[in-house]
């Protein structure tokens, strides 16, 4: 007699998506291992955009994507903030991911000015 147990359930990842209108503000979240975050960003050229993570657990990363879809930045950790200006006119995306194998927590602040 061999007794099988079920497999065990994983969360599926997903993607959620925030539209923002922002000059300053922090975002606090968790999210499950694979998933990530849209932070939907307007913004013009010349403005200037800020990112940095306080209390965030390790597995977090985030990436920078321009209005027309390309990276403004790759991956990076949690623990390396960004600033820079903005040579597009529209909709910036930052997305915050979980690489980790467990739920992970974050807290990110944006500015744009």
């Amino acid at each position: 007699l061999m007794i099988r147990r079920p497999p065990r359930s994983t969360p599926r990842p997903s993607r959620r998506q925030r539209q923002m209108c922002i000059r300053d503000r922090q975002q606090s979240g968790t999210l499950t291992p694979g998933s990530s975050i849209r932070y939907v960003l307007g913004a013009a050229n010349r403005q200037m955009l800020e990112v940095s993570f306080v209390n965030s657990d390790p597995a977090i990363e985030y990436q920078i994507f321009l209005p027309n879809g390309r990276l403004l930045l790759d991956p990076v950790p949690n623990t390396l903030p960004y600033q820079g200006e903005l040579f597009m006119n529209g909709e910036h995306v930052v997305e915050v991911i979980n690489r980790g194998h467990q739920d992970a927590r974050f807290s990110v602040w944006m500015g744009i000015w």
